[in-house]
């Protein structure tokens, strides 16, 4: 292992020493002080020691250093802990760590992913950490970051852990920064700054952060969420439990066909009441359909007006759809896979009305298929019938046959038998016909 710059050593390490006495004086509660946790075996790696994480976390294996394990066991020094010992959350998540003598690293092996193994941990709150040296509360998309930022994030990390860095895996640890300071800002959020005052959200600053940085971003929260409510003219009734493919789920299977955007619009900001009428949440909502209506419906239009369809009429009332919200399609629609590649929000939904269309003529064209199906089957069981009823003709015609040879046969035998009875002569015949006369007169 390559040598440590001592001076930078020296320098860090008073850092962290600041910062876990600061870290040490908030956990505590009272009289009694928590007991700090320990990790009683060597960091090794072995494919049990992975954990289900977030997906934006990156696998990390943590194996032994250079060192032999004797001298290991022997350098191998308690160091408190930065994470669940003393009660803190987000990037302090991490158990207590063991290191190794000066001169020494642990081997840290990063694989692309979304599990982290058991001993990791140490190293996803070294991580957590260093972030909070070099990056403020508020600073987003840690790839953005000024090289010398992100030289020095990664220098301090080398201090402890070597790895094999390669750009593709300093972009993956920069995602997973950037995805642990979010998490973590948003638990500050909702701790200190969620259902107070500016002024009691700036008083309630949390431990471990700098009071100035804290009251920017207290700022920068009060006047973010101010624009978005001066936005917000429309009010959504369906509440977050509900979700649009929810909705759009229930009204393909009770009128099996696909949900337009349109009437997500009006089932989102629209109730139907028992009378029959209907109750909008504000005006603004309502003209805001009656107007897609009117661009749709055939008869308010003119007769050499156009036909103009549902997703038409809706980009040209609600206006175009910004970069990561296309309105009434639901979070996981983008511009990209909702107008397509290249598209944009200027296409007025051409290429999802072009994909709406396509699914909807492979649908027809599969029922022309089924149905086409369906007369096949029966033409082929009316042709079985014919083939049976053939063969049920045919068979009485060799009945019918057989039979004709059979008579033609007995007629044959019957003509070939010789007369047994000899014919009686003309004179014969003649006395005996004068007899029977005689006789018929004597009866009389």
């Amino acid at each position: 292992m390559k040598d440590i710059d001592l001076s930078h050593n020296i320098l860090t390490k008073w850092t962290y020493d600041r910062l876990y006495a600061a870290a040490n004086m908030s956990s505590r509660s009272g009289s009694r002080v928590r007991r700090l946790r320990t990790v009683d075996d060597v960091p090794s790696h072995s494919p049990k020691d992975s954990v289900a994480g977030h997906p934006s976390q990156a696998i990390l294996t943590i194996t032994q250093g250079a060192s032999s394990a004797t001298s290991a066991s022997s350098s191998v020094v308690e160091t408190p802990s930065w994470g669940r010992g003393i009660g803190l959350r987000g990037p302090f998540r991490g158990a207590t760590e063991r290191r190794l003598e000066p001169g020494h690293k642990w081997n840290v092996r990063v694989i692309g992913g979304y599990k982290v193994g058991e001993q990791g941990t140490n190293f996803i709150s070294r991580m957590g950490i260093v972030i909070r040296l070099h990056c403020k509360i508020w600073q987003n998309f840690f790839s953005k970051l000024p090289e010398e930022t992100k030289n020095g994030i990664f220098r301090d990390l080398e201090m402890w852990y070597c790895w094999d860095r390669t750009p593709q895996t300093d972009k993956e640890m920069l995602q997973h920064m950037t995805a642990m300071h979010k998490g973590w800002r948003g638990m500050l959020k909702s701790k200190h700054y969620k259902g107070k005052t500016f002024e009691e959200a700036v008083a309630s600053v949390p431990p471990g952060v700098d009071p100035s940085d804290w009251r920017t971003m207290c700022q920068k929260w009060n006047s973010r969420e101010k624009q978005n409510r001066a936005h917000q003219n429309m009010t959504y009734r369906r509440g977050r439990m509900i979700s649009i493919y929810q909705l759009k789920d229930d009204f393909v299977k009770t009128h099996h066909r696909e949900l337009d955007r349109m009437e997500v619009f009006r089932m989102g900001r629209c109730k139907d009441l028992p009378d029959g009428t209907q109750r909008w949440v504000d005006d603004e909502s309502r003209d805001r359909f009656e107007r897609m209506t009117q661009m749709t419906t055939p008869s308010l239009q003119s007769d050499d007006a156009t036909p103009i369809l549902a997703e038409d009429a809706f980009v040209a009332v609600m206006g175009r759809d910004k970069p990561g919200c296309v309105r009434c399609a639901g979070k996981a629609e983008t511009l990209r896979t909702w107008y397509g590649r290249g598209e944009g929000s200027s296409s007025s939904g051409g290429y999802h009305i072009q994909v709406q269309q396509l699914q909807q003529q492979l649908q027809d064209q599969n029922k022309k298929i089924e149905e086409m199906c369906t007369e096949r089957s029966r033409d082929r069981q009316e042709l079985e019938e014919l083939c049976a009823e053939r063969s049920r003709d045919r068979q009485e015609l060799e009945n019918m046959r057989s039979q004709m040879s059979e008579m033609r046969a007995f007629m044959q035998q019957f003509a070939a038998q010789p007369s047994h009875v000899s014919r009686p002569g003309p004179e014969l015949e003649c006395e005996e016909n004068d007899e029977s006369g005689d006789n018929y007169d004597d009866d009389d």
